[in-house]
C-alpha cells in the first residue's frame, strides 16, 4: 500500500510539472469535481458491497439458517431485476438533472441506494425481499452514476472532459475495490468454524456498513456547490452530456 501511495505521489508530482500532461491532475482540485469524485468513490463502495454479499447470501446452504442453497445461475437471476432497473434509472437521472440540477439525482441516488442496503441488512429472510430491496438500491446507483459525469462536465473545460470523466471512472473502480475488500473482511471475521460460513449478523453488519457509506455520499452530494456556468449541454434523454464545438455548429449552419 505504501509503495502504491508513493507511486501515485510521484505521478502527480510529475504531471504537475509537465507542460502538456496526458492527464491534467489540476482538474481534481476543483471543489465540484473533488466532491463529486469522493461521492463516486462512496457510491462505488456501496454498490460492490451488494454485489459481493447477495450471491454469497443466497448460495449459502439452508442449514446456515439464512441461506437458500441457490446455484450460481439462480443467484444471477436474483440480481437480474436490479441490473435491468439501472437501465431505466439513467434516463430518469438525466431528466431530473436537466430540470433541477445534476447534484439532486446524485444525492437521491446515494440516499435511495443506502435505503435499499438497509432493507437488505434488516430483511433478507426471503429471496423476494432481497430482490425488491436490491432493485431499490440499484435504482439509486443508476441515478447517481448517470449524474456524476454531468456534474463534472459542467465545470471543466470542454477540451478536458475526457480526462476529468476518466478520473471519475477510475475513482469509481477504487471505491468498488474498497467495498469488496471491506465487505469480505467483515464476513471473514464472522465465519463459524463449525459451518465454514459467515453468520447472519455478519451479513447484516456488512449491508449496514455499505448503507452508511452510500447515505453519506447522498448527504455529501447536497453540499456540492451549484455551478455558475456550464461547459457542456446535458442530454435530458440519455442522462449523459453531449457537446458540439462552435466551429462545427457554424459549419452546419452554412
Amino acid at each position: 500500500i505504501l509503495a502504491g501511495l508513493a507511486v501515485i505521489a510521484f505521478w502527480v508530482w510529475l504531471k504537475r510539472r509537465t507542460e502538456e500532461p496526458l492527464a491534467d491532475v489540476s482538474l481534481l482540485a476543483d471543489r465540484t469535481v473533488a466532491m463529486t469524485n469522493f461521492a463516486t468513490l462512496l457510491i462505488g463502495f456501496g454498490m460492490f458491497a451488494s454485489f459481493i454479499l447477495i450471491p454469497q447470501l443466497v448460495e449459502a446452504p439452508e442449514a446456515t439458517g439464512y441461506g437458500f442453497g441457490f446455484s450460481a445461475t439462480q443467484a444471477g437471476l436474483v440480481m437480474l431485476p436490479a441490473a435491468l432497473m439501472m437501465l431505466f434509472a439513467g434516463p430518469l437521472s438525466g431528466r431530473i438533472g436537466a430540470k433541477y440540477g445534476n447534484k439532486l439525482p446524485l444525492a437521491l441516488g446515494g440516499l435511495i441506494s443506502g435505503a435499499g442496503l438497509v432493507g437488505m441488512g434488516l430483511d433478507h429472510g426471503s429471496a423476494l425481499s432481497i430482490v425488491l430491496w436490491n432493485v431499490l438500491s440499484s435504482t439509486g446507483v443508476g441515478l447517481a452514476f448517470a449524474a456524476m459525469p454531468n456534474l463534472i462536465m459542467e465545470v471543466v473545460p470542454v477540451q478536458r472532459t475526457g480526462e476529468a470523466t476518466g478520473f471519475n471512472t477510475l475513482i469509481r473502480s477504487v471505491g468498488s475495490s474498497l467495498g469488496s475488500q471491506v465487505t469480505a473482511s467483515i464476513l471473514t471475521g464472522t465465519i463459524l468454524l463449525a459451518t465454514g460460513f459467515p453468520t447472519s449478523e455478519g451479513f447484516r453488519t456488512a449491508f449496514l456498513v455499505g448503507a452508511a457509506v452510500s447515505i453519506f455520499a447522498g448527504v455529501l452530494a447536497l453540499l456540492i456547490p451549484r455551478s455558475g456556468h456550464r461547459h457542456a449541454i446535458v442530454s435530458e434523454e440519455m442522462g449523459a452530456a453531449s457537446m458540439l464545438p462552435e466551429p462545427a455548429l457554424a459549419a452546419d449552419e452554412k
